[in-house]
């Protein structure tokens, strides 16, 4: 059995600019968030599983337009922060073989993107990059060597993600086909961690 009680109190604030030139438009801003979470169990607070964030999160976008052309940059920064079922810091048990938990000291993950897309009439393309520093992921490993599996998340240094894409409408009087094709790939040297192989392998994909 458990009791908590949650409190939170966020504030919020941005301010961004927006300039236009020709075929030019630039915009950049910044938000600041200020996030006080207090976690209570049973009446007590619980240190470990409260949390206080002063973040600053910079974006900037570039495009440019001219006829049937376009294109577009944009760059930003986020955070994902850990709910607070995450940080819990007891043991849940599903089934004999299966336990998991929360992880008490687990960090926000910061995300930094970078993205560009370019589109000529029925044709687009885009292409990412992102970043994720402090990755958040879901691991599963032995409870003290026994045949049952314990899964919480875990903070891994960082993550990193390419992904694009090329759309294709054309258009055939009243018929307009589409196509799709994705690209999207991982980089996360598992292997630095203990694991047996890396999941660096690309997927692709068609609609």
């Amino acid at each position: 059995s458990s009791e908590t009680d949650i409190k939170e109190h966020n504030i919020a604030g941005f301010v961004q600019y927006e300039l236009s030139a020709g075929h030019w438009y630039m915009g950049a801003g910044v938000r600041y968030e200020d996030v006080v979470r207090i976690y209570y169990l049973y009446g007590d607070k619980q240190d470990d599983a409260s949390r206080t964030y002063h973040n600053l999160f910079p974006n900037l976008a570039v495009a440019w337009r001219k006829n049937d052309w376009s294109w577009q940059l944009s760059m930003n920064e986020k955070m994902h922060r850990p709910s607070y079922h995450n940080l819990r810091n007891f043991m849940q048990y599903d089934n004999r073989y299966m336990y998991e938990g929360g992880n008490p000291t687990l960090r926000p993950e910061k995300v930094y993107n970078i993205e560009t897309g370019a589109t000529y009439r029925w044709i687009s393309a885009r292409w990412g990059y992102t970043y994720i520093k402090d990755a958040m992921v879901w691991v599963d490993r032995l409870l003290d060597n026994q045949a049952i599996t314990y899964t919480s998340n875990m903070n891994f240094d960082h993550h990193q993600t390419l992904y694009g894409s090329i759309y294709l409408a054309p258009i055939f009087k009243i018929y307009r086909p589409t196509l799709e094709l994705t690209y999207q790939q991982q980089i996360f040297n598992t292997k630095d961690y203990g694991c047996n192989r890396n999941l660096n392998k690309p997927s692709f994909g068609f609609k």
